[in-house]
């Protein structure tokens, strides 16, 4: 048996946590005892950790393991007194999710490719937004009043005309980046619960492994099927480690959260946003994070920041990436629940400038917007007969000068949709009860259209977005439903009308391989552009339809949405790589466009509830269980399946229906998702310009990081499109995302 004599320094309060081999606890105390003998316990390996008592700074070294055999002795270190609660500090570059409650740096210390132990080491092109985090953590106390703020990065360490700035500017003014220079943007990071699975991110909980890593029950693989089940004793919702656990989400500027405090036990993530001038010199530039805590002496981060010599990245991305931005939920959040404002409310000019901002930020992050509905008019005054006027601001790229600096500047939304999700069809048809409009009515309406881009904008890519994900069926012009085969009908018409309508190309989510099929009511073939769901399919047939359709040069390639193993997630729970991954696949597989649907879903369909997006992970489909393995839960239609995040990458700046959440500003605030997507599309930037110089050097750093994705996964069970089993193909590790990128700059001049 062993005695061990605990040795603590008596003129300050900390205390000690005695644990064996298993993590056992052996002993404890939360006081100052000078010294003490734990007696006659087993000889084995024991750990202490020393804890932090209010008033005082955390020891180094935190934790001590030590063989006893008979006797043994652990001393503490010196503490020093302090004011500070935040009691560590460290970094990474923001890929790795956060949970709020993990306290990593206090457990041990933390280091990665974006931190040493001491300094921020981040690494970046010109034209390009390169982010990292800083994580506050409270052991003990609740830490007060903390400023987070940053300095300039000067080049060679000396302030010059090129430093990058830092500018803080007024809360009335975070979509102007030019009036007060801001190159940095500091973000305080709220944080979401997460309280079931996400049915639109996964195939279905029947294979552990199509979970994230994180929300997985311990598993293992049964002979038949070969899947992984859980195991016996672990298969209940609370068995999945992060169940519960509030995930880093929303991007609130700093401007908005000057001071906040930090709960005991917690951490608090700060994200970083630094866009790189085109104008910039190659080289090192430092500056610092300082941390202020209840009006008291700073501490400080070094941060240094590489500019590689490289080209600047392009304004236009050389893959797409799209989403839907609807004006109906802008305007509800923003100005007293009304979706459409008519052009005689007094908030109709000042609704054009709030949807703008909106815009603005998803052009920051090198998205192309869709969405041309019309808020702050009525029904009576659009009839989607010409294209809205803002749009031309948007199209031209002038939306994107003046007050705005960064990606994309003065260069135009890469994309414009007609009607989006079918919105023109009842502006188009006489009959306002199916809303399917006649030959004539087609060719009335696609002539001003094609006359008008072919004049204006005749590189800009466009088309009329027949509908949604329609059901198999033939035409049926009396019915209120649309099939398949009103789509080929509609298609057929335009392209047999007169010129110059019947240039107008078309637009709709279907399964490619379905597409092309050319029996009635089957598929879509004369559609022109065609946006294939990231669901199971069969491997053979969607490589030889992609293939297809890639070799037509009138037709682009479009992919929707995205699923687990198949591709990366929206979903809250997914790591955050699974959008990084997301435009890695997109340059592998070499499609055109990536779509989501929707950047502001802020009103549920499903429940047909406004949500507070600030407070609920749950944006899609019904809430009508608590189920034992999955949490909150709503299995099937007609409830719509339970999602976390899903349809929202950004958040109302002003709410009012929620007024407790809202923040008043005229725009909108980012997700984090948002900022992992953009981190991908930067990442295919240098894809391209590694293919450049070496192509089948820069496919195999792609192929050795992203393994089989989308179409190159196959069914496992024929016959069953749906089944399929395994993990996913690329890595969650943000420091080899990090080497695979490195190895992509060292292919390129």
């Amino acid at each position: 048996m062993a005695n061990i004599t605990i040795t603590t320094a008596t003129d300050v309060g900390q205390g000690w946590v005695l644990t064996d081999s298993a993590g056992g606890l052996v002993a404890q105390s939360d006081r100052a005892v000078a010294s003490c003998v734990v007696r006659s316990i087993p000889d084995d390996t024991y750990t202490i950790n020393w804890l932090t008592i209010d008033g005082y700074a955390v020891p180094s070294p935190r934790r001590e393991t030590a063989v006893v055999t008979g006797t043994g002795a652990f001393s503490s270190p010196t503490y020093v007194a302090t004011t500070n609660r935040v009691t560590s500090i460290w970094a990474n570059d923001g890929t790795d999710k956060v949970t709020q409650d993990e306290m990593r740096e206090t457990a041990a210390a933390q280091t990665n490719h974006a931190w040493d132990g001491t300094k921020v080491t981040i690494t970046g092109a010109r034209n390009e937004v390169v982010s990292f985090s800083v994580y506050l953590e409270a052991e003990v106390a609740r830490a007060k009043s903390v400023a987070v703020t940053m300095s300039d990065l000067d080049p060679g360490g000396v302030p010059s005309a090129e430093s990058i700035i830092a500018g803080s500017r007024a809360s009335t003014a975070l979509f102007d980046w030019t009036t007060t220079p801001t190159q940095i943007e500091l973000f305080y990071v709220r944080y979401l619960e997460f309280k079931g699975l996400s049915y639109p991110a996964y195939a279905d909980e029947y294979e552990e492994r199509h979970i994230p890593e994180k929300m997985r029950r311990p598993w293992e693989l049964t002979l038949s099927p070969p899947r992984a089940t859980a195991l016996a004793g672990f298969e209940d919702w609370e068995d999945r480690p992060n169940h519960n656990k509030f995930y880093p989400e929303i991007a609130v500027p700093m401007e908005l959260v000057p001071t906040f405090d930090v709960n005991a036990g917690e951490n608090q993530q700060v994200w970083f946003d630094v866009y790189i001038p085109k104008t910039s010199s190659p080289g090192t530039y430092t500056g610092q994070v300082s941390i202020v805590e209840d009006g008291g002496a700073p501490t400080t981060v070094d941060v240094e920041l590489e500019v590689l010599t490289m080209a600047a990245l392009p304004d236009v991305p050389s893959q797409g990436a799209m989403i839907h931005l609807t004006d109906y939920d802008i305007n509800r959040r923003h100005y007293a629940g009304v979706a459409r404002l008519g052009s005689g409310h007094a908030d109709a000019a000042a609704s054009v400038v709030t949807r703008d901002n909106y815009v603005k930020l998803l052009h920051r992050h090198r998205l192309s917007v869709i969405g041309d509905e019309t808020g702050h008019l009525n029904i009576a005054e659009y009839d989607y007969d010409v294209i809205p006027a803002w749009w031309t601001a948007r199209l031209d790229g002038t939306l994107f000068t003046g007050t705005y600096d960064g990606p994309g500047v003065n260069t135009g939304n890469g994309v414009y949709s007609l009607g989006t999700y079918a919105e023109w069809r009842y502006r188009w048809s006489a009959d306002q009860t199916t809303g399917k409009p006649t030959a004539l009515e087609l060719q009335n309406k696609c002539d001003p259209w094609v006359t008008w881009f072919e004049a204006n904008f005749p590189t800009v890519p466009y088309f009329l977005y027949l509908a949604d994900e329609v059901p198999e069926g033939v035409a049926a012009p009396l019915v209120d439903i649309t099939y398949r085969g009103d789509l080929e009908s509609w298609a057929q018409t335009i392209q047999g009308n007169p010129a110059p309508g019947n240039r107008m190309p078309t637009f709709t989510t279907v399964p490619w391989d379905e597409a092309l099929d050319t029996a009635p009511g089957a598929g879509t073939p004369s559609v022109d552009q065609l946006a294939h769901p990231v669901l199971f399919r069969d491997e053979n047939i969607t490589r030889t339809t992609f293939a297809t359709l890639e070799a037509d040069a009138d037709r682009s390639t479009y992919v929707y949405n995205g699923q687990r193993p198949l591709s990366g997630s929206w979903c809250l729970s997914d790591e955050g790589a699974a959008l990084v991954s997301l435009a890695w696949a997109q340059a592998k597989l070499g499609y055109d466009w990536h779509f989501y649907w929707s950047a502001n879903a802020w009103f549920n369909e499903q429940t047909q509830m406004h949500t507070d997006l600030f407070t609920h992970a749950h944006t899609f489909g019904r809430h009508t269980q608590l189920d034992p393995i999955e949490g909150e839960s709503a299995k099937g239609p007609p409830e719509g399946k339970y999602g976390n995040g899903d349809g929202v990458m950004v958040y109302p700046g002003t709410d009012f229906y929620f007024p407790a959440s809202s923040y008043d500003i005229d725009g909108g605030i980012a997700g984090l998702r948002l900022k992992h997507w953009r981190r991908g599309i930067q990442d295919a930037e240098l894809i391209a310009m590694a293919r450049t110089a070496d192509l089948a050097a820069a496919n195999a750093v792609v192929d050795g990081i992203v393994g089989n994705v989308h179409w190159e996964i196959d069914t496992f069970a024929p016959g069953d499109p749906g089944y399929q089993v395994g993990d996913i193909n690329w890595t969650t590790d943000p420091d080899t995302w990090a080497t695979a990128r490195a190895a992509l700059v060292a292919l390129i001049p």
